[in-house]
């Protein structure tokens, strides 16, 4: 039979290192997990939008009349919410002349931006508007400009470029051709 010595347990100064250890890892994977879950959330409305962009030009299509996404009623800005509607048929008293066919609700964290050019950066706080036409060619307008082309720029709400924040590279592209036809990339 063994005898077993209960007396023997970790002393103070081993329990200390242990607990040194495991704070400097902590310290270098949380900025990791901070980015990967900002690219996680822009990766997701990047593609509920991608989404929505496609159901309203199939809409278009199939109805046989213009469809719209823009921002939620009372509201400017996609990321507080969209709607995607079309003109509703033989409404005599043309009380609501709109049809909505569906929601989404605010994009909490990611900003949506018009890209600038050929930089990483993007002119936020744009009202934008998307309307299909019947043959699935797209019209978007941007603070009541026309385009026929757009490339929005989905980026963390809180990235801060001038500090050098970790966060740079979260963002993605999502590029809508005239015809239509959209698809996400790389910054």
């Amino acid at each position: 039979m063994r005898n077993f010595d209960r007396t023997r347990g970790f002393t103070l100064i081993e329990l200390m290192i242990v607990v040194l250890l495991i704070a400097i890892f902590a310290a270098f994977a949380a900025p990791s997990f901070k980015h990967r879950m900002a690219r996680t959330k822009v990766e997701s409305y990047a593609n509920e939008l991608l989404t929505a962009l496609r159901y309203a030009r199939s809409e278009a299509i199939a109805r046989g009349e213009e469809v719209s996404l823009e921002a939620k009623p009372g509201s400017i800005l996609l990321e507080e919410g969209w709607i995607v509607k079309t003109k509703r048929f033989g409404d005599p008293d043309d009380t609501d002349p709109s049809l909505v066919l569906r929601t989404h609700a605010p994009l909490n964290g990611v900003k949506i931006c018009m890209k600038a050019g050929g930089t990483g950066e993007g002119d936020c706080g744009k009202e934008m508007t998307f309307v299909f036409s019947p043959r699935g060619s797209m019209k978007a307008t941007v603070d009541d400009a026309p385009l026929s082309r757009l490339t929005i720029l989905l980026r963390p709400e809180d990235y801060n470029p001038v500090a050098g924040d970790s966060s740079e590279g979260t963002g993605l592209l999502l590029e809508i051709g005239s015809l239509g036809h959209a698809r996400v990339s790389e910054v």
